[in-house]
């Protein structure tokens, strides 16, 4: 590809991901607009993987750990995530879901996509799995280009 054709990937990309991050910020702002958009993200991530120190967390959602511990003290004191030490390592304190953080999850998780549902009726069959098939090209390029060789 041409340095021309690199430019315009680039572009592309910009638009993409200012595209899709407002559309993302949308959307969670409709799930839950009293708390801030990240507790959704940091909540998703402890669902999806499990218990973890938070500098991995942050790892995960890009934040730097001196952000996350204010995040995670936040989540603390609603309740929805807990601090425990690991049992591997007493100097590693996990951070963990909560049984109200994994309700509160679920909930956001099944308006969420009640609302995507709803957002996309307008687009015809023919346009949504175009939009799948890009969306999963997408995904298996980031993942090509974030693999640590």
């Amino acid at each position: 590809m041409g340095y021309k054709g690199q430019d315009a990937l680039l572009d592309n990309l910009l638009v993409f991901s200012k595209v899709y991050g407002g559309f993302a910020a949308h959307i969670t702002n409709l799930v839950d607009q009293e708390n801030p958009k990240v507790y959704i993200g940091i909540l998703h991530v402890l669902k999806k993987y499990g218990p973890m120190p938070i500098s991995r967390i942050g790892q995960k959602i890009d934040i730097a750990k001196p952000n996350m511990t204010m995040l995670i003290d936040g989540l603390v004191q609603k309740g929805w995530v807990e601090r425990s030490t690991s049992e591997h390592d007493r100097r590693i304190i996990n951070i963990e879901l909560t049984e109200e953080g994994e309700r509160y999850i679920d909930y956001t998780t099944e308006k969420l996509f009640g609302i995507l549902r709803d957002k996309l009726t307008v687009l015809s069959e023919e346009e949504r799995e175009k939009m799948i098939e890009c969306l999963n090209y997408l995904i298996d390029i980031s993942k090509r280009l974030t693999e640590k060789k």
